[in-house]
């Protein structure tokens, strides 16, 4: 066939003629169809392609799909057929009129209403259970209302039809907590009981525990457990009890309240036990002294379901608006709704993620920097994948604390899905509980909690990413499966210790980089063999260096932990970025820093902060169409990121690209108004295209932003650019009057005295600046405020002497 399955309009599955779309979901596609041989509507459900991928599974599929079409009762929707036509697999099923449960469920309904709507809910339960068919996936959002008050549950089975064979292997029943607690059925864990959420095998109980979630909506206008992180969600649903719903709404009665909490109990065997005896009771509240069935229910019993059909057809015809809603609705697989605006669920593959700020069960703020260090290294090992693009923890970090819709973080951080979770550590014992949620129609697709000991956290990270991984089914090669496996244990004490030292570093300023050096030091006294460490201590010292201290003093620690760490552990990506570093603004030696920046990208593919540094060096070598290519992937990558952006507008400036520095620029001080180097960067670029005016007024905000001489420096060299000779002067003073107190980088002195035309001094401070390893003097040949000196012998000297690539 050659239609899209996405667009089948007119075309024809067996009997079926398709006549309009109604829908779509992560699951499929739904059609109206007219059925040409029984002259009736129906719905037309389209499976995704590749969801049945060998024979095996659609002979499965194509057994309980029978199994369903055999449940005949005026409470569930019908399947009349499953069937396969030119690659394209397709459910057909009753077409229902009326609205969802869940749009009456946002306020209380009265008691009979709920007695009643429950009632035909059970009897639904009771029959398909009777035929071998668990719901597993039922809500209000699954429930049907008609206009004459019948209830029609919809997508009985589906959720099982939909899955592989093996999906529900799990803890048995009866595990403790610390068994892998995990649920591979697409959908909202609101309606699911504790071993639905733990994996382990479902039965009739399994429906009943989600009846009680839907008749404690229905009877006090809230869910059962009202969390909004899904991770708190599940240790709600495991741990707690929910809320009396009489505490909700004291118009419930304390016999409905029985029935709805012994629905609710944690233990299956404590609920009722088949969902006759729940309908029993239900119909016995409602009316004592005879079984109650409302009037519309007793009639579809009565007349011939031809007959209950057609009567249906005739609503469907009088309220094709109510259909489409209805449909859409019912036959999202995934459990939600998709807006009619146009927000549907996607099946499209997962090849892009990030990891949302952890949350710190402990609710000890003093613990945060413990989830903060969990959230980052738990990126950095999904980070590891090659074929899996994962956002920094840098730009995720703005989303802690916040409650943004996940469709809106996944649209802002431009990807397919979200892993958002939770940490609690008490004593010696960590537990990271952990879920994967598809980001444009917040599905979640996955959960699972770990529990081990402090000295195992980082194998627990480990294998969150690794099962990840495969559910998202990313092939790995066998470097990531070796990075993925190959964890070591840690001194709890020492590990707090690295944490503290990330925790400080992150922070950026002078005085916190060097409490965070104490801490790594710490951390290294307990367990001198701790790898992650010595590479924090290089990323520390490289930091340091030029911007608060002389690089002599800092670059060459910076070398010798580096180097420690890769004797330690030759694949930390953080390792290699540090000694490339080194290498590229300490030692000049261009070849080692690109083998070092390479091997730390094929180590980590999604460091972004490798990827800026390796896009610095390669616009500092004129390699400019690479420079560019390599800083929109680290874009890609930290789109919120500090440091990236202020890189974003310095790349381009080195590339000549002012246009687009100014573009970069004038975004990221909207973006982060505070950061004083984006505003410096703009600057620079501003002044090239000259616009002094505007370059100046971002210098000036710069440097009331962040007194540092290297940021008098680059204001200088606008003021000279500008002609504006007597402000540049003074900077030069200034800067030569605290260079007994504070690091001034000379590079910058003999840029502004090249751009006043003063060439002999702008030269003696270049060989200030080669004396001193000034980590400016690698970009000497791409910078662009150069150009006056680029003929002065002098200055070929010096390019000659820095062997850059051309000579």
């Amino acid at each position: 066939m050659g239609d899209s399955p996405d667009n089948l309009v007119g075309a024809s599955l067996g009997p079926y003629r398709i006549v309009g779309k109604l829908g779509a979901g992560g699951m499929g596609v739904v059609y109206r169809a007219r059925d040409e041989q029984l002259e009736r509507d129906v719905a037309i459900k389209v499976l995704p392609a590749g969801m049945l991928s060998d024979e095996a599974a659609r002979k499965r599929f194509r057994r309980e799909a029978l199994a369903l079409s055999r449940v005949n009762h005026p409470n569930i929707a019908t399947v009349y057929a499953f069937a396969s036509q030119d690659g394209v697999d397709y459910l057909a099923m009753e077409l229902v009129a009326g609205s969802p449960l869940s749009e009456r469920t946002t306020v209380a309904l009265p008691e009979e209403e709920v007695l009643s709507l429950g009632a035909q809910i059970a009897a639904a339960l009771e029959e398909a259970h009777e035929h071998g068919v668990v719901h597993r996936d039922l809500k209000p959002g699954n429930v049907v209302i008609t206009p004459r008050g019948v209830a029609k549950v919809l997508d009985f089975g589906l959720a099982r039809l939909l899955q592989p064979e093996a999906c529900t292997a799990g803890a048995a029943e009866g595990a403790t907590e610390s068994a892998a607690l995990t649920h591979t059925v697409v959908g909202t864990p609101a309606y699911m009981p504790p071993e639905q959420l733990r994996g382990e095998a479902v039965d009739a109980r399994t429906d009943i525990y989600a009846l009680g979630c839907v008749l404690y909506e229905m009877a006090t206008g809230h869910r059962a457990f009202q969390e909004s992180v899904s991770t708190r969600l599940i240790e709600a649903i495991l741990h707690r009890p929910p809320v009396s719903p009489r505490a909700r709404n004291e118009r419930v009665s304390p016999d409905l309240e029985r029935i709805i909490l012994k629905c609710l109990e944690k233990d299956r065997a404590r609920r009722y036990q088949s969902a006759k005896e729940l309908g029993v009771d239900l119909r016995r509240l409602a009316e004592p002294s005879s079984v109650h069935l409302a009037p519309e229910v007793a009639e579809a019993k009565a007349v011939p379901r031809e007959r209950s059909r057609a009567t249906l057809m005739v609503a469907v015809a009088g309220g094709l608006l109510l259909v489409f809603l209805v449909v859409a609705a019912a036959f999202n697989f995934g459990g939600w709704r998709d807006r009619l605006s146009g927000g549907v669920a996607s099946a499209t593959p997962i090849r892009s993620l990030a990891v949302l700020p952890l949350e710190n069960l402990s609710h000890d703020p003093a613990q945060d920097y413990f989830a903060d260090g969990m959230t980052e290294e738990l990126t950095t090992n999904l980070a590891q994948i090659g074929a899996l693009r994962v956002i920094s923890r840098t730009s995720v970090m703005q989303y802690k604390g916040a409650h943004k819709p996940m469709p809106e973080i996944g649209r802002e951080l431009n990807v397919d899905a979200l892993v958002e979770g939770s940490v609690l550590r008490s004593g010696q014992r960590v537990r990271i509980t952990a879920q994967l949620i598809r980001a444009n129609a917040d599905q979640h697709l996955w959960a699972k909690s770990y529990d081990g000991d402090l000295s195992d956290v980082l194998r627990l990270q480990s294998a969150v990413a690794r099962e990840i991984a495969e559910e998202i089914k990313i092939a790995l090669t066998p470097a990531d499966q070796a990075r993925l496996t190959s964890t070591r244990k840690v001194n709890p004490e020492a590990h707090e210790a690295y944490l503290l030292g990330r925790h400080y570093w992150e922070k950026g300023n002078e005085a916190d980089l060097k409490k965070s050096i104490e801490y790594y030091q710490k951390a290294l006294s307990i367990d001198p063999k701790d790898a992650l460490a010595y590479a924090g201590l290089a990323d520390t010292y490289m930091v340091l260096s030029d911007f608060y201290l002389p690089p002599r003093d800092v670059v060459p620690q910076a070398r010798e932990t580096a180097v420690k760490a890769l004797q330690l552990d030759g694949s930390l990506a953080e390792a290699h970025n540090a000694l490339a570093l080194t290498h590229f603004l300490y030692d000049w030696d261009w070849v080692a820093a690109e083998r070092e920046f390479k091997r730390a990208l094929e180590l980590n593919p999604s460091f972004a902060d490798a990827r800026h540094s390796y896009a610095s060096f390669l616009a500092a070598m004129k390699r400019r169409d690479e420079a560019e290519a390599e800083i929109l992937r680290a874009e890609q990558l930290a789109p919120f990121s500090g440091q990236l952006l202020q890189d974003s507008i310095w790349i381009r400036w080195l590339n000549r690209d002012f246009d687009k520095a100014v573009e970069k620029g004038q975004a990221a001080v909207v973006l982060d108004p505070q950061a004083a180097y984006c505003h410096i960067n703009l600057g620079l670029a501003l002044a090239q295209k000259g616009e002094f005016q505007e370059a100046i007024a971002q210098g000036d905000k710069a440097r009331r932003l962040d007194e540092s001489p290297l940021i008098h420096g680059f204001l200088g060299s606008i003021y000279a650019q500008a002609g504006r000779k007597a402000e540049a002067q003074k900077i030069i003073e200034t800067l030569e009057r605290n260079m007994d107190r504070h690091y001034v980088c000379p590079y910058e002195i003999g840029t502004i005295s090249a751009l006043l035309g003063h060439f002999d001094e702008a030269f003696a401070w270049y060989e200030k600046a080669v004396e001193v390893r000034s980590a400016c003097m690698p970009f000497l040949w791409a910078d662009p405020r150069l150009d006056s000196i680029r003929s002065d012998p002098r200055y070929v000297e010096l390019i000659r002497r820095l062997k850059f690539p051309q000579l």
